[in-house]
């Protein structure tokens, strides 16, 4: 499972996740898959 967010530049860039559905079964198409490092910073 990969979630993806881009930072913004001023308060309307917030992001939230609401819902996440997981289904059985393979992809219904080509699935890229980027591998990346992830920090926090706060």
């Amino acid at each position: 499972i990969i979630f993806e967010g881009r930072r913004g530049s001023n308060d309307e860039s917030d992001v939230a996740i609401d819902d996440v559905n997981l289904y059985h079964g393979q992809c219904a198409g080509d699935s890229v898959v980027h591998e990346t490092f992830c920090s926090i910073l706060l």
